[in-house]
Formats: C-alpha cells, sequence, structure tokens
C-alpha cells in the first residue's frame, strides 16, 4: 500500500508517531510470506484487548473452551478511567504493554511481535480505530492473507466529517465486523458495507449463578426500608446523568409516591452525588459502591422493583434484565449503547422522553409501585435476558463469522 497524503492518512500518521519510535517500527516488521491455511489443525484465533474485563468473562470463557478452535487471548492491562474494573481469570493471556496518550491513542508494544510469532489464521480485534497498534497489525495481517475481524460498537448515529472518515476507513481493514446491536448494522449497511459482513453478536454478561437461595437485601442504610427501592448499577460518571435520579426520587416523595435508591457503582460524582441526595432526598439513597460479587447484586435486586437510568443505558440493561427487574431508560436510541435494545417497552420496563424529569419520575413510580410485577412475569423477563445476553450465544456468532471468511481463504473445516 502506499502512504497516503490525505488529510485522513496525515491524522492517522500523526497519531502513530505520537505512540511508536522509530526503533519500535524497524524491530517490528511485516512478513514477506502469504499465509496458507494449514487444513490438518483447529483454526488459531487471536482476540486482541486491552484488558480483558470481568464482565466479558462468560463470552471469553466460551471462545477459549470451544473444543473446535484453538484460542488465544493478547492483551494489556486495564486503561486510564476504568481501573477498578477487575479483570477476567483463567485465560492464560500473551500479554503486551499498553502505551496511552491522552487516555484515549493506544500503542500495544509487543502486540506486532506476538502476532508475527503465532501463525494465526484469524485475528478478533477490539475495533477502536484510536489504537494505532489495530491499524497496523489488520494492514500486515491483510497483506498475509489472514482473515481480520473487528469486534466492536460500532456506529450509534451516522458520523459526518473527518472522525467519520477516519473511522469507516479502519473498520474497512476487517473481513467482518462483530457488533453488538441492529442499529449499528443498518447504519453500516446505509453506508455501503454488504449486509453479510454486519454481523450483530449481541452483548453479553456472565449469567449469575446465587450460592442457594437469595435473601432480599435489608436496605437497613433507609430511614423507611420498606419503601419500593429502584436501582442504579452503572459507573457514577455525568454522562448517564445520576444527579435526575436523586431528583426524580424528591419528586416521587413530593407526589406522595416515595421510593428509596440505591446507587451500585463507583466514579468520580459519588461525592457530589452524596451531597446532593442529603439535601433533596435525605434517608432515601443509599451509595454502596462497585459490587461484583454475585450473591450480593442477587439480595439487591431480589429486593428491587424498578432500574433506572437516565442516559446512556448500556450493560445497566442486560445486568438488571437477567435479575427480572424492569429498566426505565430514555427513548433517544443515539443517547443509549446497543444493550438498549434489549429493552422491550411495556414488556421489561419503560422509555420516556429524553430529559424530561416529569415522565421519568412518572415510569419509575409505575414500576416501583405495580402490582403486575409478579413471580411469573419476572421469571419471563429473566428467561428472555438470558438469550439476549447470552456468553454462549455471542461466542457462536463470532465464531460463525470467523468461519465464514477462513472458508472464503480456503480454509477446510471437517
Amino acid at each position: 500500500m502506499g502512504r497516503s497524503t490525505d488529510p485522513v492518512g496525515a491524522s492517522i500518521t500523526e497519531a502513530i508517531g505520537s505512540l511508536v519510535d522509530d526503533e519500535s517500527i524497524e524491530t517490528e516488521s511485516p512478513l514477506d510470506t502469504i499465509h496458507r491455511p494449514d487444513v490438518t489443525t483447529k483454526p488459531r484465533v487471536a482476540v486482541v484487548y486491552h484488558f480483558l474485563p470481568n464482565y466479558r468473562q462468560g463470552v471469553f470463557d466460551a471462545l477459549a473452551n470451544n473444543p473446535d478452535w484453538d484460542v488465544t487471548f493478547i492483551t494489556g492491562h486495564s486503561r486510564p478511567g476504568q481501573e477498578g474494573v477487575p479483570e477476567a481469570e483463567n485465560l492464560d493471556p500473551i500479554e503486551v504493554e499498553n502505551r496511552w496518550l491522552g487516555g484515549r491513542f493506544l500503542w500495544q508494544q509487543g502486540l506486532l511481535p506476538a502476532l508475527r510469532s503465532n501463525d494465526y489464521d484469524a485475528v478478533i480485534f477490539l475495533g477502536n480505530w484510536m489504537w494505532a497498534t489495530n491499524w497496523l497489525s489488520a494492514l500486515r495481517l491483510r497483506q498475509q492473507n489472514k482473515a481480520v475481524l473487528h469486534w466492536t460498537h460500532g456506529w450509534i448515529e451516522e458520523e459526518p466529517g473527518l472522525q467519520g472518515m477516519i473511522r469507516r476507513r479502519f473498520y474497512k481493514l476487517a473481513d467482518k465486523l462483530l457488533l453488538y446491536g441492529h442499529r449499528a448494522a443498518d447504519i453500516g449497511a446505509s453506508y455501503g458495507w454488504d449486509p453479510e459482513d454486519l454481523v450483530v453478536i449481541g452483548n453479553s454478561l456472565p449469567l449469575p449463578e446465587a450460592d442457594g437461595p437469595v435473601n432480599p437485601w435489608p436496605g437497613d442504610q433507609f430511614a423507611d426500608p420498606s419503601l419500593p427501592l429502584a436501582v442504579w448499577i452503572a459507573r457514577l460518571i455525568p454522562e448517564k446523568k445520576p444527579e435526575m435520579v436523586i431528583d426524580a426520587v424528591a419528586l416521587a416523595e413530593q407526589r406522595g409516591h416515595p421510593v428509596n435508591m440505591v446507587f451500585i457503582g463507583g466514579g468520580d460524582e459519588s461525592g457530589a452525588l452524596a451531597r446532593q441526595a442529603e439535601q433533596k432526598a435525605p434517608g432515601r439513597v443509599a451509595f454502596v459502591g462497585p459490587i461484583h460479587d454475585d450473591n450480593e447484586l442477587a439480595s439487591i435486586f431480589a429486593a428491587g422493583s424498578v432500574t433506572v437510568v437516565p442516559d446512556y443505558a448500556g450493560l445497566t440493561v442486560p445486568h438488571s434484565l437477567i435479575h427480572g427487574i424492569p429498566v426505565v431508560a430514555n427513548d433517544d436510541p443515539t443517547a443509549n449503547g446497543p444493550d438498549y435494545e434489549y429493552l422491550y417497552p411495556e414488556t421489561n420496563g419503560s422509555v420516556f422522553p429524553r430529559g424530561d424529569l416529569e415522565r421519568f419520575t412518572d415510569e419509575m413510580i409505575r414500576w416501583a409501585y405495580s402490582e403486575e410485577m409478579s413471580d411469573e412475569r419476572r421469571a419471563a423477563i429473566v428467561e428472555q435476558a438470558r438469550i439476549d445476553a447470552s456468553p454462549e450465544l455471542g461466542a457462536e456468532r463470532i465464531l460463525a463469522a470467523t468461519r465464514d471468511v477462513l472458508t472464503s481463504r480456503g480454509y477446510t473445516f471437517d
């Protein structure tokens, strides 16, 4: 490939140049050989991540334990802003060094040699266009006739301008995109992608397995623990508008339908939110920090009536639904993650006009005081969520897409 001289190529080159020196480029030169699949062995696949978060443990395990594939993970550790997220276990990854620039651009030192020294048939990248080694690795793999797939959110909405152009160029380096949601696939098709190359794999969580019967969380922190309980499970960041939840709790109190509110998650906003809660909803709000233990989470959800997230609902949605708790989120698909597609209004939750505190409070009260949430309805919510967020189904879709690409390359499967 020739060196790009257009603005897109210049931007990419500048970002890469900020992350890697000449010595690194020289010692990580591409192979001259063209890959030829060995049909006598299991297909060898590398999955490249910046770090392996524990909320992907289920799909990682399903990939690693598939007897028909040889799957290896290549990863660094954590990233700025995610230091508190536990890492997945028992995957024996090849480790590389993450070098961050400004918390967004990434060079993974050691990735290129790891890919060069192992004869992988396919490589699946976490598809972030800001990570320079993703670009270089994908380019070299394509030159070697190896399969490249990007595991990515894709698009939430159409993306004009230079950044959108760069993203589309990066995505074009992949044979297929492994997308979390159908909205991203529809937008990709509108940009000219073959729908067959836009594979919706969904998003998944490890399905909780509590040890024995679950005792509902007592909620001793509240002035009146007997009130209906609303749940927040997400990081406490401004983008998700947690302050709007406290305003809704205060408004519900004024309307004569008081609720208790528990925030599960950490973040820089916790101090300000605690002060807001003390001023506007004293005795009604509890902050319990991040919880990763299945039994503790199951106990809180067993006491809960509804989960609320005013903006950018993501993993909050399946996290709640797999415990049988309905979700209230805004109605703007561009202001939510792909997991929003698991919310079926009036079946397992409801939506409200984005930014409308009155309507948001309406929906929170409606589910908190609902007399329709029978054990059977909760069980139905759980059953559907275990399908939508199934790690095993997600892994099957990932490997089926990889199989399709390898087959097109001439790889023969038994």
